[in-house]
């Protein structure tokens, strides 16, 4: 999950601990006085032998390289890396990039997903797992991130987004969650509290999976397949260049 590079870093000083062994099961997602566990271990550190079916294809149809967007700790470049894929790892908080590197993640690098230092035609595919593109905040940037990340891919290069679903009722579950009049739109905001530290608020935008064919209208790429989902208004979808 995206946090400020230079501000507080609840999130990811939570998941160092974690790969460290000194975790205290206190990492919380806060709206006002509304609050949920982070889910550390299931999020960031679930072993392989725990995924999903449908998760563990997922990574298996990634051709390197890789590009890793907010990785986290890890987990889905490790997964990659024992498969004998190359993959390069980023995500802005340091602190997750240590503990992916702590974690035996062979390039891990600060970096915001938002902010691609990367060369041209890189990379195969693309991994942005965990929400991570609703912090564009709006349609325009969505569209804005997916032409940098043309630009850092090869011409015949995927790439793996997931999202909420506004237009699923259970969508108003989440903690965070705002109505947008919008069709098909809605927002998520929350912070992280690890401890005494918080998190800067994150603000999200959420968007349906014919919302995001909207935001790519116009790129290089379009919605190839839609993946089933673990879980509620959760979706996974498959992009290819058009």
């Amino acid at each position: 999950m995206p946090v400020s590079s230079d501000g507080p870093d609840p999130l990811g000083r939570a998941m160092l601990d974690y790969a460290r062994e000194e975790y205290d099961e206190n990492c919380v997602y806060r709206d006002g006085d509304a609050v949920q566990d982070a889910a550390i271990r299931e999020f960031y550190f679930l072993p392989e032998s725990e995924w999903s079916e449908r998760e563990r294809r997922d990574v298996d149809s990634l051709s390197g390289p890789v590009l890793d967007l907010g990785c986290g700790a890890g987990r889905h470049t490790l997964a990659l890396q024992d498969r004998g894929v190359e993959v390069l790892a980023t995500d802005v908080s340091p602190h997750a990039v240590q503990a992916a590197s702590e974690r035996g993640v062979t390039h891990a690098v600060q970096m915001d997903m938002f902010d691609l230092r990367l060369p041209d035609d890189a990379y195969r595919s693309v991994l942005a797992l965990g929400t991570q593109v609703t912090v564009a905040g709006s349609l325009g940037r969505l569209a804005d991130f997916f032409a940098e990340v043309d630009r850092v891919t090869t011409d015949d290069a995927t790439v793996l987004v997931d999202g909420y679903d506004p237009t699923d009722p259970t969508c108003a579950d989440l903690l965070g969650y705002r109505a947008d009049p919008r069709e098909g739109l809605a927002r998520r905001s929350f912070r992280f509290q690890y401890g005494d530290e918080f998190g800067d608020p994150i603000e999200m935008l959420l968007f349906s999976p014919e919302r995001l064919r909207d935001a790519l209208a116009g790129t290089a790429w379009r919605v190839a397949d839609l993946l089933d989902a673990d879980d509620f208004a959760h979706f996974r979808a498959v992009l290819e260049k058009a």
